[in-house]
């Protein structure tokens, strides 16, 4: 309880919706819009955040990638992917093919706190 989540969504509605359920569920969240912000929140904090809960597709870098970076800051990290299409990005093919821990849009509020705990829960991912 109270683990530290940090939501990277460039639609701002999604990425409000989000947070609030994670915090009115007893997360502490912070949220990005972009890569370039998570990885600057990601140094604030020291790399103690828990679980990254990015969309696929960013506006700069891309998800996955992201992940890459975060985890070379903090290895523990456990990560969820979000996408409203996947098949149709290489990254997303990529998330599919190694079995990372992934929740399709659009999503229930009761299944994306069911993937959430589920993130949390499994070990950190490989991305290598």
């Amino acid at each position: 309880y109270g683990q530290r989540i940090l939501v990277v969504e460039d639609e701002e509605d999604v990425k409000e919706m989000v947070a609030d359920v994670l915090r009115e569920n007893g997360y502490t969240v912070f949220t990005a819009s972009n890569a370039r912000e998570a990885l600057e929140i990601f140094e604030v904090e020291e790399g103690a955040i828990d679980l990254v809960f990015t969309d696929v597709i960013l506006p700069d870098i891309h998800g996955p990638e992201l992940v890459k970076r975060l985890m070379l800051r903090n290895p523990q990290l456990r990560v969820l992917f979000c996408s409203g299409y996947m098949q149709e990005h290489s990254e997303g093919r990529e998330v599919q093919e190694k079995g990372l821990p992934f929740i399709q849009k659009p999503f229930s509020v009761l299944g994306m706190l069911q993937a959430v705990r589920n993130a949390l829960e499994s070990p950190p991912p490989s991305l290598e």
